[in-house]
């Protein structure tokens, strides 16, 4: 049986350049489902991105997440290939 398993990272203060959104608020869960068979590595990574801001729309949180895949995180690229990544993503005002 597959075991899911969570972590929490808190808020994450970041720069804000000219033609980002107020975002006051932002923090990621992470969590995952293991596999069975040996090695048990992930099989699937879920990230959940909780965003507070009152001018960011479904589009700007969306193109963020797509960014930081391709773009910025390179261990995306590492496990991208072996692991689905499953994102969702929360705005709250």
């Amino acid at each position: 049986m597959s075991k899911k398993q969570d972590v929490f990272f808190p808020r994450v203060p970041g720069p804000r350049k000219a033609d980002e959104k107020t975002v006051p608020g932002f923090s990621v869960k992470a969590g995952g489902i293991r596999r069975d068979e040996h090695p048990t590595s992930f099989k699937t990574i879920y990230l959940e991105f909780d965003l507070n801001s009152g001018d960011a729309a479904d589009s700007d949180i969306r193109k963020a997440i797509h960014m930081s895949g391709e773009k910025y995180c390179p261990v995306r690229d590492m496990v991208g290939n072996n692991v689905e990544i499953v994102t969702d993503y929360r705005i709250t005002l």
